[in-house]
């Protein structure tokens, strides 16, 4: 039976660690080639991708590729290129994504957050933050219920939210002469039984941690598209730069291709 692990000074078998760590230190060799920074040369054969999962991604590279060349031939962007139902086209061989149909609808922008790429980025929350001021009122309006409440929906564990705080202050450039603008916003969002998906939203707060009521959106406002937008924007750049670029590329990125940016 293998003996607990321990830390190094408290290691029961020493001489016997110490080999161990030598042969998992061997196993591995690193290359500090690039700006000094650590990547893996070579993986032992044990971490390499499984047969099966080979097999797998040379399938849907396949398929898409087949998809890839049969949109072409139906020249799918034509002069209807800035209408959303001419990018169905996209999609001759393959299942056109849900959000394509139903996009406009506050049910599918829910749906993507737990469908689509940061599903990690929606947490219920215990209380608001001060800089997200909805009240019961705002509560109620948009559930259609003049018994609801924060206190109550906070105690039923019914509220949730994206929170792209990070994004905040972030020191943002110049292309073409125009500067660009970064949003980091809140988006609050509550379990109701009665809306398809179950998880409605509720407000958006476009300016992040301001606690500014102009910037605070509810659906219905005139402005409640644009407001998503700037979430689903901040969503996709959470997506790009943190947890694909960061977390699979600079974290555990291999010498090896990343499989999702063939």
């Amino acid at each position: 039976m293998r003996a607990p692990p321990t830390l190094p000074q408290n290691a029961v078998d020493a001489p016997s660690r110490s080999e161990r760590l030598t042969r998992a230190r061997g196993a591995f060799e690193y290359d500090f080639s690039y700006a000094n920074l650590c990547f893996v040369k070579s993986l032992p054969l044990a971490q390499e991708f499984p047969p099966r999962y080979l097999a797998q991604g040379a399938e849907v590279t396949i398929r898409l590729e087949a998809n890839k060349a049969a949109s072409k031939l139906e020249s799918w962007l034509g002069k209807d290129a800035n209408a959303i139902e001419a990018w169905g086209k996209m999609f001759p061989m393959l299942p056109a994504p849900l959000a394509m149909a139903h996009w406009r609808e506050d049910w599918c922008f829910a749906w993507q957050r737990l469908a689509g790429p940061t599903p990690n980025s929606i947490q219920r929350v215990e209380r608001l933050p001060d800089a997200l001021s909805v009240t019961d009122a705002d509560l109620r309006r948009v559930l259609g219920n003049e018994k609801a409440s924060i206190a109550g929906a906070l105690a039923s564990q019914h509220l949730y939210l994206s929170d792209y705080a990070l994004f905040d202050g972030v020191p943002t450039g110049i292309t073409d002469g125009h500067a660009k603008f970064l949003w980091a916003p809140m988006v609050l969002f509550c379990v109701d039984a009665s809306f398809r998906g179950r998880l409605r939203p509720i407000a958006i707060q476009t300016a992040g941690h301001s606690g500014r009521r102009d910037t605070l959106y509810f659906p219905g406002d005139r402005d409640w598209m644009l407001a998503r937008t700037a979430a689903n924007v901040a969503d996709e750049n959470l997506q790009g730069v943190l947890v694909h670029l960061g977390w699979c590329h600079m974290v555990i990125e291999r010498k090896t291709s990343c499989p999702l940016c063939e």
